[in-house]
């Protein structure tokens, strides 16, 4: 079942109505040193609560930018896991055409809920600041995630200003991405899909 909202297009499937799929197309195995990619590791992002967040970027070197961005949120209940988990999936992501980023977000126990999504607003903030240098289109920013991860892509597309959550150290406009997508560990992936939906080349200001 595909439900559309504003600025977002989630898509749902799969058992006991949990909400995975993936809507990019990934192909092949990612492959070191392809000139089509090239790869930033561990650009710092934020420093919330003291806990020093990084994030992994690649990028297409082929077409003209700028260019789609999906930012990839890592699994492990919110008590484990890392960015370097997805970098196989950033290569192919670029590979493909788009801007592959996956960023750190703070753990449990040590930092509670909604630590975590004010760390996913704050990787798509800076995102949008730094879109000219990371040959970003800030417009054309999508959102998936594992397990975990992909409650935090759901909620970025959800939740906004009249919320109650923090919105992140990097003030200036965040916007909502314009697809999100959660995905079991596990799961089928799908044919590529357009990353705007019809509503999303105006992004709203959570």
């Amino acid at each position: 079942m595909l439900a559309e909202i504003p600025e977002v297009t989630m898509a749902f499937h799969g058992r006991a109505g949990a909400a995975f799929g993936l809507l990019f197309g990934i192909a092949g195995l990612a492959r070191a040193g392809d000139p089509a990619v090239v790869t930033s590791y561990d650009l710092p992002f934020s420093n919330a609560g003291g806990v020093e967040l990084r994030l992994d970027v690649a990028q297409p070197t082929m077409g003209r930018a700028p260019y789609p961005a999906v930012v990839v949120f890592h699994a492990g209940a919110w008590k484990e896991g890392s960015k370097e988990e997805n970098r196989r999936l950033l290569f192919d992501l670029a590979r493909h055409g788009y801007v592959g980023v996956s960023p750190d977000y703070r753990l449990c126990p040590q930092s509670v809920f909604p630590a975590q999504i004010d760390d996913a607003k704050s990787a798509v903030r800076f995102l949008r600041a730094n879109a000219a240098s990371l040959k970003v289109d800030p417009n054309r920013i999508g959102a998936m995630g594992f397990s975990a991860g992909g409650y935090l892509a759901l909620m970025l597309g959800l939740t906004g200003a009249n919320d109650g959550f923090v919105l992140g150290q990097l003030q200036g406009p965040l916007g909502r991405p314009a697809k999100i997508v959660l995905k079991e560990k596990g799961a089928n992936v799908a044919p590529p899909a357009p990353m705007l939906s019809r509503r999303a080349s105006r992004p709203s200001r959570p």
